[in-house]
């Protein structure tokens, strides 16, 4: 048997004390085509991005040939022949397109100058080969989503890697365009390339995939030839044993309506119609290139919409356009780059959306700033939280709450929650269900989006399903399973 290409062992990765990876041991061999399954969070993408340098582990090995290796960068990665496809898109829309395919590998006389004759010649090449029909001089903003990704795929080849990481490459690609990267995975196999296919559509597992290894919880949970293992199989051993999960969902009558989304559509959405009510907790179910975060955004003001309304419904109901509604909270998955401040403490990140509460003739009365950071404080109970101590030293729990905290302040009414508890432990993720709970209580509405799918089954009314834009189902919680959302998706 030959010799494997890359192995990692006892491979670990901890986030705010939170085991992303858990001693997971791996081997990948030339020529073979090695799928990477599991439901979200269970450390796929993790994975893939410590073996090509854009995560740390925290403990573990990886060999590359048989040679330890310790990828401090992507860059670095790829010189020695490991290069990644991650799921978010790391394409440059104001670059041009020949600009984006030769980013890290440029062509150049002498190893100096770069030649565009030639990269334009391979430009073109490279770009028939994805059936890729413009001129590789025009901007990359101008392709359509799917064609960017196949950019992106088309990139990772000129760095001609041993090890190809494809991170739900075909998430938001159609039949025609998923054949095309069937082809090319299929070619890349035969020339000796080793491609770890990170991928929900279990179909494609059997199809494509020469072996398959699922991870649950950031463990492996099984490893098989991919011809010996069926779709059922592999659903169950992603999802484990089906035992109930304790969420503390109090149950809320719903009441008026709070928002309305009238056939929104824009350049990810298409057609999406639902409303919220006070009391009323809707989760949105999806994966990668679903939508989910663009839909938030939408709502939230961040992203334009092009066709349809978006009403928030009160005394004078108003269509969100082009800002964020006053009353509208939003809490982004990234909350560390995206709502906090790291170097303020917790009281200024509490009353620093609204400014107004706390000022006196637009100047900001400390005493009053200091009551109402430390109201909120106390009624959520952050811990760590201490005067003139920057927030960069506290929990993930304890960040979040923060940011609920930021938009009570504001005295927001309906919640946009993208991925409530990711990174929280689990004493950490009551509290925020509990917060959620007292919100609703309290007359708001909730949209949550969440990876995993007991939460959403366990704490929200309603749960939408979206697929590549489009909202293709709207379930009762309650009677709602996570093998009934799974099924969406493989």
């Amino acid at each position: 048997m030959k010799a494997p290409v890359l192995e990692v062992k006892d491979l670990s990765v901890d986030f705010s004390g939170q085991k992303a990876l858990d001693n997971v041991t791996l081997k990948i061999y030339p020529s073979e085509i090695h799928a990477l399954v599991g439901c979200n969070g269970a450390g796929k993408s993790v994975l893939g991005k410590v073996v090509s340098g854009v995560l740390k582990r925290s403990g573990g090995t990886i060999r590359l040939n048989g040679k330890k290796v310790n990828f401090n960068t992507p860059f670095d990665a790829s010189r020695h022949g490991v290069v990644i496809s991650m799921q978010e898109l790391t394409i440059f829309d104001n670059l041009s397109i020949s600009d984006n395919l030769f980013v890290n590998h440029p062509i150049t006389h002498s190893k100096v100058i770069l030649n565009p004759k030639k990269m334009r010649q391979t430009a073109y090449e490279l770009l028939s080969r994805f059936h890729i029909t413009v001129d590789p001089s025009a901007k990359a903003k101008n392709l359509p989503q799917a064609q960017k990704f196949l950019l992106q795929f088309a990139r990772c080849l000129l760095a001609k890697p041993q090890v190809l990481i494809l991170d739900e490459l075909s998430a938001s690609m159609i039949s025609s365009e998923i054949a095309l990267v069937y082809q090319v995975m299929e070619e890349c196999r035969q020339n000796g390339m080793a491609i770890i296919y990170i991928t929900h559509r279990i179909s494609e597992v059997v199809s494509i995939t020469d072996r398959v290894t699922v991870l649950k919880d950031g463990r492996i949970a099984a490893e098989a030839a991919s011809r010996e293992i069926d779709k059922g199989r592999l659903t169950k051993l992603m999802l484990g044993e089906t035992k109930s999960e304790h969420y503390p969902k109090l149950p809320v009558s719903p009441g008026e309506p709070l928002l309305e989304l009238s056939h929104v559509s824009n350049r990810f959405l298409h057609d999406i119609s639902f409303n919220l009510c006070r009391g009323e907790i809707i989760g949105i179910a999806g994966i990668a290139g679903s939508g989910r975060t663009q839909l938030l955004k939408a709502i939230a003001g961040l992203d334009e919409i092009e066709d349809g309304d978006i009403i928030y419904i009160s005394d004078a109901p108003k269509a969100l356009r082009r800002e964020i509604h006053p009353l509208i909270g939003y809490i982004p998955e990234n909350r560390d780059k995206q709502s906090l401040f790291p170097d303020f403490d917790a009281i200024k990140n509490i009353t620093i959306h609204d400014l107004k509460k706390i000022s006196k003739h637009s100047i900001i009365d400390p005493r009053e700033e200091n009551i109402a950071g430390s109201l909120m404080i106390k009624r959520f109970v952050i811990n760590g939280a201490v005067p003139g101590g920057k927030i960069s030293y506290m929990s993930g729990g304890n960040k979040q709450k923060i940011v609920v905290a930021q938009c009570l302040h504001s005295n927001c009414s309906i919640y946009l929650f993208d991925e409530p508890t990711q990174g929280i432990d689990i004493a950490g993720k009551v509290e925020i269900y509990n917060i959620m709970n007292e919100l609703v209580r309290n007359g708001a509405g909730i949209i949550m989006v969440s990876s995993d799918f007991s939460e959403l089954s366990g704490m929200c009314d309603r749960i939408l399903v979206l697929k590549e834009g489009d909202l293709i189902a709207e379930l009762p919680a309650k009677d709602t399973s996570c093998l009934n959302l799974l099924e969406y998706f493989i």
